[in-house]
């Protein structure tokens, strides 16, 4: 089998599958070899015809001169002869990708012709380019917004209804005469509506004696007095009624008269003024109400103008005789 034959049947069904790059560098490297022993081959033959030429003149015998060069033709034409009939033998249907021209050139002197064979070289089916699979985007999922919830409004906190305050309770009592822990309670007592001639009397017994009597007072108004607990008993006359209420018995712009009174409460503490009418006045500045001469601050007797300041230390204040008193 002829060398070309061998290698075209070769070649063909890997040049089908070959990628369109390597059948493009391949088609360029036939075309440029198949130019090359075109133009080059005839002169390579024709060198070396010309070089067993000059061997066989060299040699000595006329008959191996003839055989040599005869061998050498020979040789020559039966490797054109093998380029030429590997080309007829091509495939003449095959669809052309490239097209090679391998071409031999004899020297006229040998009578060899030009061999030029064009071979088609089958266009392989193109490869289907796979189309690329889409990658699925992942779409996020939305994270859900936490819906508030709406703080319940604290239901209000009813307001307790004050409850009324109760009408205090005071103890009181009647003119005459009672027993301390028994018929009366210790404490200070006020006697509001007391005038001139309310006499009381605090007593460690019943005897009747003078001894029996710890403190008195004859009132001259308003009286205030206080029974401690060791107190064995309490007469009064003429007083009227007497109440643990000490609450104020005088409005601001009333007057100041005789009698017994709470500073702070009854009156302001300040500087007072009286002119008693004709008689005397007698007055006093107390740290208590036993009428005893231990809650005596200060006092006083006097037939004319008489001012007194009383302080805001002072529990009370007393006075006889003296008429309006004004605060200056």
């Amino acid at each position: 089998m002829p060398i070309a034959l061998w290698f075209w049947r070769w070649f063909t069904p890997r040049w089908a599958t070959a990628s369109p790059t390597l059948k493009v560098g391949l088609g360029t490297l036939i075309f440029l070899a198949g130019t090359g022993y075109a133009f080059f081959g005839p002169l390579i033959f024709d060198a070396a015809y010309w070089v067993m030429g000059k061997i066989a003149k060299t040699a000595t015998n006329r008959r191996l001169r003839g055989g040599i060069s005869v061998g050498f033709a020979a040789v020559y034409l039966i490797a054109v002869s093998a380029s030429g009939s590997a080309a007829k033998k091509a495939d003449p249907a095959a669809s052309p990708a490239a097209l090679v021209a391998v071409g031999s050139t004899a020297p006229a002197s040998a009578g060899a012709s030009v061999v030029a064979s064009a071979v088609s070289t089958p266009t392989a089916a193109p490869t289907a380019t796979p189309i690329p699979t889409p990658t699925a985007v992942l779409t996020p999922t939305p994270v859900p917004t936490a819906t508030l919830k709406p703080t319940p409004t604290p239901a209000p906190t009813p307001k307790p209804t004050p409850s009324p305050t109760p009408a205090p309770t005071f103890r009181t009592f009647e003119a005459g005469t009672l027993v301390v822990g028994t018929d009366i309670v210790p404490g200070t007592y006020r006697a509001a509506d007391a005038a001139f001639g309310c006499y009381w009397e605090r007593l460690k017994g019943f005897d009747g004696t003078l001894d029996d009597v710890i403190e008195n007072d004859l009132a001259m108004g308003p009286a205030i007095v206080t029974i401690l607990k060791t107190d064995k008993g309490f007469t009064s006359r003429g007083c009227g009624s007497w109440t643990s209420d000490l609450s104020a018995i005088l409005a601001p712009s009333d007057p100041i008269e005789d009698g017994t009174y709470i500073v702070g409460v009854d009156l302001p503490a300040g500087t007072y003024k009286a002119a008693p009418s004709g008689g005397t006045c007698y007055w006093e500045r107390l740290k208590g109400f036993t009428g005893g001469l231990g809650d005596i601050i200060a006092n006083d007797l006097s037939t004319s103008s008489v001012v007194v300041t009383i302080r805001s230390t002072d529990k009370g204040f007393k006075s006889h005789g003296c008429g309006t008193w004004t605060k200056k």
